[in-house]
């Protein structure tokens, strides 16, 4: 696909490399993955057809494009009109109970496949496209500063995600229920795209840095950096809001407030337009270190009164999770700043969402299916 885009008309002639691999791409997807998963697993033939159908169709728009060479736009942007639609038809579906989507996906899994996914993004998106070498620029020190810049924001990003993945399992969000683990999943492409936007205008602005000096002023540039900023931060922002608190909800909250508050600051060079290039990067490097700062010393500010983790491990046993709905009044309640109301203390789980299965739990396998771990679309 990236060499049939250097081809002729950009990828878009008749028979492009770019359309028939992309064709290809969707086809192997739908086989290799929803049809293989709807074939053996009885309980995903609802959710891996209608993934399946949705695949296919887009390998034969791609594929039909390719070869005749006409209608390549059209063909491209139905594509992912289809795709996004589909995947939020099927969200809506499996949240509201209208159609039961049952895919068993390893909750733990998934964690681990997201967070290694941010790691891979950090550094191809936005480490590897900012090692710019500063002699090829009149302005080379201007470079070499903001190659330093760069990687400091790196490293920040990564210390953010830190603090914005819970420790603890439990308290995650797709451990809470339904509607906060489809909810969970669907921001985190925002949040690499935030990321993959910081490291396609970070470039753009050291570039004409380095050739123009410290006056340089690239609108385009530092709308890129700065929008990009600013949804890495939103989706961050509303991710942290799903997950559980782990020692205070005061606490919990307050961070949000400072990375809503840090996301809407990043906007600020496109509001006022006295920032050049270099200025703006620093800007962003700046804002996205203090959002930080405050993530890292909020939970120190009144130690005794927020309790320790050890606290909260203890009582974990004796806590019922939440249902979809007080998690959706709970999200909505960390965007109004509005009090939560108390946590059930009793012992009994009522959510069979993010239940576990106690020794000798007779139930059926299809009433136990959320109890082993699993994700239920």
């Amino acid at each position: 696909m990236l060499e049939g885009l250097g081809g002729p008309k950009g990828g878009e002639a008749q028979w492009s490399l770019y359309l028939l691999a992309a064709g290809g791409l969707f086809g192997l997807i739908a086989v290799g993955f929803s049809i293989r998963a709807a074939f053996w697993i009885p309980r995903a033939r609802k959710f891996g057809g209608a993934s399946a159908a949705i695949h296919l169709a887009c390998s034969w728009l791609l594929l039909a494009a390719g070869i005749s060479g006409e209608g390549v736009r059209e063909a491209e942007w139905t594509v992912l009109l289809l795709c996004v639609a589909g995947d939020i038809s099927k969200s809506v579906a499996a949240v509201s109970g209208y159609v039961d989507w049952d895919v068993p996906i390893c909750i733990e899994y998934v964690l681990s496949r997201f967070n290694g996914l941010v790691m891979e993004v950090l550094g191809v998106a936005v480490i590897v496209p900012n090692a710019i070498y500063p002699g090829s620029y009149q302005y080379s020190k201007l470079v070499f500063a903001g190659d330093v810049v760069a990687a400091l924001l790196a490293i920040v990003l990564k210390l953010g995600f830190f603090d914005v993945e819970p420790v603890d399992a439990e308290c995650h969000a797709v451990r809470r229920s339904q509607f906060a683990a489809v909810l969970f999943l669907h921001l985190n492409p925002f949040t690499l795209f935030g990321m993959c936007g910081s490291g396609a205008g970070i470039p753009l602005l050291l570039d004409a840095a380095g050739r123009f000096g410290e006056s340089a002023e690239t609108r385009f540039a530092q709308q890129v950096v700065c929008t990009a900023s600013f949804v890495t931060w939103a989706s961050l922002t509303a991710t942290k809001l799903l997950h559980k608190p782990i020692s205070s909800p005061p606490i919990h909250r307050a961070k949000t407030i400072i990375q809503g508050v840090g996301a809407a600051a990043c906007l600020a060079p496109l509001v006022v337009p006295v920032f050049s290039d270099f200025t703006t990067l620093v800007y962003i490097v700046v804002i996205n270190a203090l959002i930080v700062v405050g993530q890292l010393v909020l939970p120190t500010a009144q130690p005794g009164r927020w309790g320790t983790m050890s606290r909260l491990r203890r009582t974990h046993s004796a806590e019922t999770t939440r249902d979809d709905t007080s998690a959706v009044s709970e999200f909505a309640v960390g965007v109004g700043m509005m009090s939560l109301p108390a946590e059930p203390q009793d012992a009994r789980v009522s959510d069979p969402w993010t239940a576990r299965s106690a020794p000798g739990d007779d139930r059926s396998p299809r009433k136990r299916r959320h109890s082993s771990g699993f994700i239920g679309f």
